[in-house]
């Protein structure tokens, strides 16, 4: 299950008298176990699978795929206007 963090603006910065915002992207993340290719719905639950002793996961095992989706400007300040 991919953890899906919308884009948002988080702030505003004047730069040559005019106010620009700061975007934070949109994100998707995978987290999972690299051998068995269990799928975790968060960091804490693959850092409790890690801890857990019944389990033989390490560290190692646990991958992260982060897609980074970018819209230009006009998209995301269209977007959030409307």
């Amino acid at each position: 299950m991919a953890i899906i963090e919308e884009a948002k603006i988080i702030g505003h910065r004047e730069i040559n008298g005019k106010k620009i915002p700061i975007i934070q992207c949109a994100t998707e993340t995978k987290i999972y176990h690299t051998d068995s290719g269990k799928e975790y719905d968060s960091e804490e639950a693959a850092k409790a699978d890690v801890d857990d002793p019944a389990t033989t996961t390490t560290s190692e095992q646990i991958k992260r795929d982060v897609q980074i989706k970018v819209a230009n400007l006009h998209q995301m300040i269209g977007a959030l206007t409307k």
